[in-house]
């Protein structure tokens, strides 16, 4: 007898509580939202706007994801002293 596999339709994760606008798990439409994400990040990291573009760039511009693994990095001792020049 053959078992039926049933699926569950995915659910997205609940919003989370941020003010960062624009935050996305996807890449912003436009440079602006770009430039408020990048902003953002140089103001709560203390790098410079290189680091942090590249940080939201390789968490395909997701705000929290970028962030956590900044703060992972930093307490690991990992970001060069260039990060925040």
């Amino acid at each position: 007898m053959a078992s039926k596999a049933t699926t569950q339709p995915a659910n997205p994760a609940p919003p989370t509580d941020t003010t960062v606008p624009s935050v996305s798990s996807s890449t912003p439409a436009d440079a602006s939202a770009q430039a408020i994400l990048i902003t953002e990040l140089k103001q709560r990291s203390g790098m410079n706007e290189a680091f942090s573009r590249q940080c939201l760039e390789e968490y395909q511009w997701n705000f929290e994801a970028a962030f956590g693994a900044f703060e992972m990095l930093r307490n690991a001792g990992k970001l060069p002293p260039e990060a925040f020049v």
